[in-house]
């Protein structure tokens, strides 16, 4: 820790902060080219010419005249050429403004456009008037220290941090028995800690995050360049440290969202989102809490009990469709928005996939009453994706469909060996199936069919094999639907461990058989071993698209089956516009002038 002696005006370095009497500058820092860094301290005549030096002589001259040898200043007290230096000073400020023996507040530029405190309080407004009060960094500057001293632009002192207490705390919206004991901030709960920050700004987007380690206890790295991450990365050192559900009682505001409001991560991407936090209780202690969540690389993992449907539950503006979970977070809210009544606090989940996102993040879910519903909660292991890029965002809202269509008249030997999800297409002279992405980059889906051809008629069982994959292109997503067929006679022949699954290509899983996953899971392996292409895409260009049965009760016949993918069209496939592609299963009968009783695999490469 570099020090300024008050005397010398030079710069003194000492191992720790303890045990040294100091006094410590607050202030907000003009251009660049304005303040004195810590090489400019080496040159004496230099620095004077520098308007930040001003404020520095100031400082060293109130610290003198209290009978303190030395006195911290921000501008000047830190090697910012070093990014060691600066990572362990900003990790260390916190408690070097703790420290010291007296902070000065050097109020010395106003807002632009002044806005008076809803206090009518006239102090209030002075105060409030000052950009020192919307600077992030001077949040813990105003925490941390037990004694303070405010001065205006003209060194004028405003009063002290006990004088002022009251005031500090209308302004600021922090607790009075904080700014009274810094000892008592881990007392205050996450969320309202987070909310004395949503009013206040910084210069680079990193230091919101940063400004704020100090009042969480957190200790990280510094990793300038890593833009909005630094907020996640935050909350995620604060979950390992706490079982404090406020951390999760953020909301967006759906005009910051843009067109991603639906679904989040668990995580907030501002302090701003913890606005309404202030008015947050939470009745139990740390060690009363009975939720316990664990960071890990597929989010944070929570095992507890969830409500799985809501009796004496509301939604101030969003009903929780069925299947979504509700999680609650063992607080309340009295504020102008319940009507000063207390009311539990809850947020709504939704699974993606094999996790859970943040359903209407911009929304926070009320209940009337803790009482636990048994009948509509169970305990499960639920994982929570920590956040949600724009272009997942942007895969999960737009859901991509596809129909199945295929052969249904009767003269087509193709049976539908499954079910037709769609009744509306009864009807139609074309069997109908379809699958969405369901929200994912990457999908699959299994149809199973069968020829019934010759006399005496023969079997043969065939799969087609689909799905959809998304690729991120440069700021966007490109979306590639994909199709195979594969028979049971050539799947035998190529991969032998197959004959190990009884009933693979049963129309539904049978007793004894394969189960639907271990089907799944087999044909999955299967696509992925034998079509990723170097990027790690499925490619298409390598399936096979037709396969050839030859007639069994005669050599002059044989009969085709290939799959297509196309765009919808009204005119070839009937009501597809609903659908973003469609596969087309398509039946043939070739006449031949001669031949042999065989199953071949045409179309592309295998």
């Amino acid at each position: 820790m570099w020090l300024i002696n008050t005397k010398t005006l030079t710069l003194q370095l000492f191992a720790r902060s303890e045990g040294v009497k100091y006094a410590v500058l607050s202030h907000t820092w003009g251009g660049d080219d304005e303040e004195v860094t810590f090489q400019d301290m080496e040159d004496v005549d230099g620095r004077e010419t520098k308007a930040g030096w001003a404020k520095i002589k100031k400082t060293c001259e109130l610290a003198r005249n209290m009978g303190l040898d030395y006195a911290w200043v921000d501008t000047c007290c830190i090697d910012k050429t070093s990014s060691a230096e600066l990572s362990e000073a900003i990790n260390s400020m916190f408690s070097w403004y703790r420290d010291s023996k007296i902070c000065f507040v050097y109020l010395c530029t106003r807002i632009h456009e002044p806005q008076l405190h809803a206090s009518g309080n006239l102090l209030d407004n002075e105060l409030a008037s000052y950009r020192w009060f919307k600077r992030g960094w001077t949040l813990q500057e105003l925490i941390a220290p037990s004694h303070m001293s405010f001065f205006n632009e003209d060194w004028e002192i405003l009063g002290t941090k006990e004088s002022l207490r009251e005031h500090l705390a209308r302004i600021t919206g922090i607790d009075t028995v904080v700014l009274k004991s810094v000892e008592t901030l881990q007392n205050i709960n996450i969320g309202k800690r987070f909310s004395w920050a949503a009013k206040r700004e910084t210069k680079r987007v990193e230091d919101i995050a940063y400004c704020l380690m100090g009042i969480f206890g957190i200790n990280m790295p510094l990793l300038y360049g890593e833009g909005s991450r630094a907020f996640i990365r935050l909350q995620e050192e604060i979950a390992r440290s706490t079982n404090d559900l406020t951390l999760f009682a953020w909301q967006q505001s759906r005009k910051s969202a843009g067109s991603n409001w639906q679904l989040s991560g668990i995580f907030a991407t501002s302090p701003k989102e913890f606005r309404h936090c202030d008015k947050l209780l939470v009745p139990r202690g740390k060690l009363e809490a009975e939720t316990e969540f664990t960071l890990t690389n597929r989010g944070l993992r929570f095992e507890r009990n969830f409500d799985v449907s809501y009796p004496g539950f509301d939604s101030n503006e969003n009903h929780l469709p069925e299947g979504d979970l509700f999680m609650r977070l063992d607080c309340l809210e009295r504020s102008d928005r319940t009507h000063h009544e207390a009311r539990w606090v809850g947020i709504a989940l939704r699974k993606i996939g094999t996790t859970y996102l943040r359903l209407f993040p911009d929304v926070l879910q009320y209940c009337s009453s803790m009482v636990t519903y048994k009948v509509s909660q169970v305990k499960q292991v639920v994982y929570i994706a920590s956040f949600l890029s724009d272009s997942d965002a942007e895969i999960i809202t737009k859901n991509i469909m596809v129909g199945i269509y295929y052969n249904s008249i009767p003269r087509s030997p193709i049976m539908n060996t499954g079910y037709m999800s769609d009744p509306s297409f009864r009807d139609e002279p074309l069997g109908v199936d379809g699958f969405g992405s369901g929200g994912l980059r990457s999908c699959m889906h299994l149809r199973f069919f069968a020829f019934n051809v010759g006399r005496p008629s023969k079997v043969y069982r065939m799969a087609l094999v689909c799905g959809l994959q998304v690729h991120t292109r440069g700021e966007g997503t490109q979306d590639s639907p994909w199709a195979l067929l594969c028979s049971e006679k050539q799947l035998l022949e190529s991969v032998p461990r197959a004959a190990s699954y009884k009933d693979l290509f049963a129309p539904k899983p049978t007793d004894g058989g394969v189960s639907a996953q271990e089907r799944t899971e087999f044909f999955r392996d299967y696509v992925f071993e034998r079509y990723l292409d170097d990027s790690g895409h499925i490619s298409q260009t390598t399936m096979p698209d037709l396969i050839v049965v030859e007639d069994p009760s005669t050599t002059y016949v044989k009969h085709e089956v290939s799959v297509t993918v196309n765009p919808p069209s009204e005119a070839r496939f009937p009501m597809s516009s609903r659908y973003d592609y469609v596969i087309f299963l398509s039946y043939r009968k070739v006449y031949k002038s001669s031949g042999h009783d065989s199953l071949r695999i045409g179309g592309r490469t295998r």
